[in-house]
């Protein structure tokens, strides 16, 4: 995504966001971020916790961001280099705020974040599976505040998996109510990890069940349907009334006629669509495997 369309998406969220605040708070979701952060970037020290809605900037990121990036440097840092997410670093005014492979592996004082809004979605990935653009390791804060977006990455034959979170925490599948533990707590080892994907909502689509899902989209868990309703309706528009589309995690949802009625799957071979979500600033689970069904 070029340094224009970019732009083009941070507008949109700044138009966007009172609408989506009062929507979001219709279904008792509070986890949003004032407009004037979404975008933001900032330097926090290395071994600072990432505060609730920000990511680790990664170099492309600030590529398609470097003015914005930029001005996170004070006028003190001048020299200062610090830590991109991807093994990159940016430099600040006296090194022309250069963004390049790490040059030195001595290690950082520094980190780069970016605002990115609240919660898209969890996804589940194996421990030493290395972590996308626009994803985070999830921490057990945020795990708690999104409960039901968490536990809805647990998806068919995850029920017994203890998956590490950042903050030297562990969260267990169905078989153990979710519950979250210490890790140091724990006698098995954790295979896999979860991840949270951070953005704002752009809007639902409905497309047929066996088209390829764009990249920046994914499709779309039942909790999260839940709390987009007012976004996740409006898919459905002329001659969709009595569509049923698949979503994530075994899930369904019906049209207008049928009330946009949220239920688990009755029958796989009776769902001709699907409902997919893309969230802006071009942040897609596109190398993240979500536990999706069929053919995600």
């Amino acid at each position: 995504m070029g340094s224009a369309e970019t732009a083009t998406q941070l507008r949109k969220i700044e138009h966007k966001i009172d609408d989506l605040v009062k929507r979001y708070a219709e279904h008792g979701v509070s986890n949003q971020l004032s407009d004037d952060r979404v975008g933001q970037f900032k330097i926090l020290d290395i071994e600072d916790q990432i505060p609730f809605g920000w990511i680790a900037a990664d170099h492309k990121i600030v590529e398609e961001n470097h003015e914005s990036a930029k001005s996170a440097f004070g006028s003190w840092m001048k020299w200062s280099i610090v830590q991109l997410a991807d093994g990159w670093q940016m430099g600040g005014s006296g090194h022309h705020f250069k963004v390049e492979p790490v040059a030195n592996e001595e290690g950082f004082g520094q980190k780069l974040v970016v605002c990115v809004g609240q919660v898209g979605m969890f996804g589940i990935v194996d421990v030493n599976f290395p972590i996308p653009s626009g994803w985070t390791y999830a921490t057990s804060a945020i795990v708690k505040k999104n409960r039901e977006l968490a536990e809805a990455a647990f998806g068919p034959g995850t029920e017994s998996f203890v998956v590490q979170l950042e903050d030297n925490h562990a969260m267990r599948g169905s078989e153990a109510d979710f519950d979250i533990h210490p890790d140091g707590d724990l006698e098995e080892k954790c295979t896999h990890k979860l991840l949270v994907l951070m953005g704002q909502v752009e809007e639902f689509m409905i497309m047929n069940y066996n088209s390829f899902v764009p990249y920046g989209c994914f499709l779309a868990p039942h909790a999260f349907v839940e709390h987009n309703l007012a976004k996740s309706k409006a898919a459905f528009g002329s001659g969709t009334a009595w569509f049923q589309v698949q979503l994530a995690d075994g899930w369904q949802m019906g049209g207008s006629g049928h009330h946009y009625e949220l239920q688990p799957v009755k029958s796989e071979e009776e769902l001709k669509h699907k409902l997919i979500v893309r969230l802006s600033q071009g942040f897609g689970p596109s190398s993240v495997n979500t536990t999706t069904a069929k053919n995600e």
